[in-house]
């Protein structure tokens, strides 16, 4: 691979939103530069960067106030990990179907981690179990709100490879950028397509509202600076004040929406 310059090296962490928030954004690229003068590949920078999360999260759990800290700084080691992998993918041209699986693997099980890290911390501060309770409410929630999507994405793949049909473009998947497909009934039913479609376009500008919302507190990355924030602030313990109420309130909106979409966002054409 020819020598890649450092202006370069920025270029490809430029998708990478930089601000006083995430001040791991501003040191990634640095790692990026360093790990390119080696033979770790992007896939081991993820691996490592889940490792740490099992010396992080046991900090935060069962830390005093120092621990907590150190743990807190391990977790935005992760999130420069995290900014470089994929840098040093795309450069390397890496990239493929199980790097983008690893980590969203890895994103996925981190939060958990950290809420249980949550639970653990408020049970010992306040020395009442039902936080371990608050903990599994909140990790059941997590499950069911992605899961009411995962669901759907499974049904279409059977459903291609039961029938073996192809996914066409729809108008439908121009509205919400995450499209699921109808079933046969729904195919046949034009009436019902519409209505839904309706009710989608209807109420697009709520959709995109509630997702920022969702990715302002549940993105991986701002999560991990939450967590940093109120460990300096030693208020760690009541995060799960915020976060069980919160995960509970988005896993019944997340559930509504799919449902109320139905399975008309995918459509189908028999392959030639």
């Amino acid at each position: 691979m020819s020598k890649v310059s450092w202006k370069e090296i920025k270029e490809y962490h430029r998708k990478k939103p930089k601000n006083i928030f995430l001040l791991s954004s501003y040191f990634a690229p640095y790692l990026t530069k360093l790990l390119l003068h080696t033979s770790i590949t992007a896939n081991q920078v993820t691996f490592f960067s889940f490792l740490f999360s099992f010396i992080a999260v046991p900090l935060i759990a069962f830390g005093d106030y120092k621990w907590t800290i150190i743990g807190s700084v391990l977790l935005q080691f992760i999130l420069i990990m995290d900014a470089s992998d994929g840098a040093i993918a795309r450069i390397r041209k890496t990239t493929g179907k199980f790097s983008a699986y690893y980590g969203g693997f890895m994103h996925d099980f981190i939060p958990i981690f950290l809420i249980i890290a949550m639970s653990i911390k408020s049970y010992i501060f306040f020395d009442n179990y039902m936080f371990f309770i608050a903990g599994m409410i909140t990790i059941t929630a997590m499950f069911l709100t992605g899961y009411s999507r995962f669901y759907k994405d499974r049904v279409a793949v059977k459903y291609m490879l039961r029938y073996g049909k192809k996914l066409v473009s729809d108008q439908v998947v121009d509205v919400l950028p995450n499209p699921v497909m109808p079933n046969e009934d729904a195919l046949q039913d034009k009436t019902k397509t519409k209505s839904n479609v309706g009710f989608i376009e209807k109420n697009v500008k709520r959709f995109r509202f509630m997702e920022k919302i969702i990715f302002f507190f549940n993105s991986f990355s701002h999560l991990l600076a939450f967590v940093l924030m109120l460990s300096v602030f030693n208020i760690l313990h009541y995060a799960l004040f915020f976060y069980a109420p919160f995960y509970i309130i988005i896993c019944i909106l997340k559930v509504y929406v799919e449902v109320k979409k139905g399975l008309n966002e995918y459509v189908f054409e028999d392959r030639k």
